[in-house]
């Protein structure tokens, strides 16, 4: 019994401190962009505003802090794409509209070279069909200041 408390306490050690090393192409980013419309971000809903969004990869999981309209939220992102990399070059949000509803699905940041995916939330998920989006848009994301 003492054995496998030991062993369990281990292996959540090893986890946390995993968890706790960047790699070393641990990028971060700073962005500024503007919603012109109400827009589902992960679980957020986000007023039309200014935002500045900010990145730090931890471990292989990147997250994203979204500052702005007296609100700050922390999104997870879900697959990662590789694009080229572009020292002076803008990011874009993808903004598609599904059931009605604006959804932040991608995010190209071009300084890094890579796109982030985003999932639709399940409440927007109606049916036994994959969400469809009608339309799409897309939002320049400029160096923050």
């Amino acid at each position: 019994m003492k054995f496998k408390r030991c062993a369990i306490s281990f292996a959540l050690l090893a986890v946390a401190l995993g968890c706790l090393t960047l790699p070393a192409s641990a990028a971060t980013y700073k962005g500024s962009f503007v919603l012109q419309e109400e827009t589902v971000w992960g679980s957020a809903v986000l007023e039309p505003g200014e935002y500045t969004i900010y990145t730090d990869t931890l471990g292989a999981t990147p997250f994203f802090r979204i500052d702005g309209n007296g609100k700050i939220v922390n999104v997870m992102a879900g697959p990662v794409d590789y694009l080229d990399s572009t020292p002076n070059g803008n990011g874009k949000l993808e903004i598609s509209q599904i059931n009605g509803v604006n959804v932040v699905t991608k995010l190209d940041v071009t300084t890094l070279g890579r796109q982030f995916s985003f999932l639709v939330p399940k409440p927007l998920k109606k049916g036994a069909y994959p969400p469809v989006a009608v339309k799409k848009a897309t939002i320049p994301v400029g160096a923050a200041q």
